[in-house]
């Protein structure tokens, strides 16, 4: 899997994020949010993902993976049927 593109270099010129936002479906900002609250944002999803039971302690679902292809390249985990209301 490729590194992210860094959109930081156009952060200012809303045209050329609109352009790469169509082309690329993203945009990634190095260093716009401090690393400490983007780690205590994502302990705190995993967290909450754990007490439903949707990852196990490790952080990852449980069960057999259920990956699908969304963007050539990219793979997002599909919940069971059964997990679905």
């Amino acid at each position: 899997m490729d590194e992210l593109a860094d959109s930081s270099g156009a952060l200012h010129d809303p045209a050329a994020l609109r352009q790469r936002l169509a082309e690329t479906g993203y945009l990634f900002f190095r260093g716009l949010l401090p690393a400490g609250t983007v780690r205590a944002a994502a302990a705190a999803v995993l967290a909450r993902l754990r007490d439903g039971g949707w990852v196990g302690p490790d952080g990852a679902p449980p069960g057999p993976s259920r990956f699908f292809a969304v963007h050539p390249g990219w793979q997002a985990w599909r919940p069971p049927p059964s997990a679905v209301h």
